[in-house]
């Protein structure tokens, strides 16, 4: 089997959560996860009056957690929290990214979401994949031309169809994860779960994580009801 390499980009540390199973998942089948975030996350009140640069560390620290427990590579663009755009000179940082990586497959926020962040990087990296593709934009590296599958956070407003992976397998390495974020800021390990019981459900597995199809794979089924 050829490995695969999944890029999953978001602006802050703890935003991931929703794909932490598919990520392992993909690790377990000898895949390459690279895990981007756009920012520090230095804006966030969630840590109360520490100050941007120990929350720095703070996120810097929780990614290194995440390495070990989803198996995957982290990385830092250092954007500004709560600055995000839609620039070219962004999209041309993330395209070099792209062209270094070469993702078969992408995961971010649905453009949908109401955080500026959210919604700037999305677009950013719609527009990165194309400009990836032209090799005098991306130089030194070589141009990404291979089609690379779009997947969005699921939102109920969005259009894009909704799509579920069975985690059930991965359910150890969630919890592990909604633990760094339940000590640091008292989330709730036992909401995520029923959370995947409930997508699991709705999906005929166990558990499962949701998320939505901006542009990828539609294979065909064998029938529309599940015998």
């Amino acid at each position: 089997m050829i490995a695969r390499t999944l890029l999953v980009c978001f602006p802050h540390v703890d935003d991931e959560t929703p794909f932490v199973g598919t990520m392992v998942k993909h690790v377990q089948r000898g895949d390459r996860v690279v895990l981007v975030f756009a920012t520090y996350g230095e804006m966030t009140s969630l840590f109360g009056d520490m100050s941007q640069e120990q929350i720095q560390k703070e996120r810097q620290a929780h990614a290194a957690r995440l390495e070990e427990i989803i198996g995957c590579e982290t990385r830092f663009l250092g954007f500004p929290d709560a600055g995000i755009g839609t620039s070219r000179e962004e999209a041309l940082q993330i395209a070099a990214l792209i062209a270094e990586l070469k993702p078969d497959a992408l995961i971010t926020y649905n453009p949908v979401r109401g955080h500026p962040d959210h919604r700037h990087l999305c677009e950013l990296l719609r527009d990165a994949i194309t400009y990836a593709r032209l090799p005098r934009l991306v130089a030194p590296a070589s141009a990404h031309r291979e089609r690379v599958a779009f997947y969005v956070t699921y939102e109920p407003a969005s259009p894009y169809p909704p799509m579920y992976v069975d985690v059930t397998g991965q359910m150890e390495q969630i919890k592990a994860v909604m633990q760094i974020y339940a000590d640091a800021y008292d989330w709730s390990v036992e909401g995520i779960v029923e959370r995947r019981k409930a997508d699991g459900a709705a999906s005929g597995v166990e558990y499962a994580e949701k998320l939505s199809v901006m542009q990828g794979p539609q294979p065909a089924v064998d029938y529309l009801v599940r015998p």
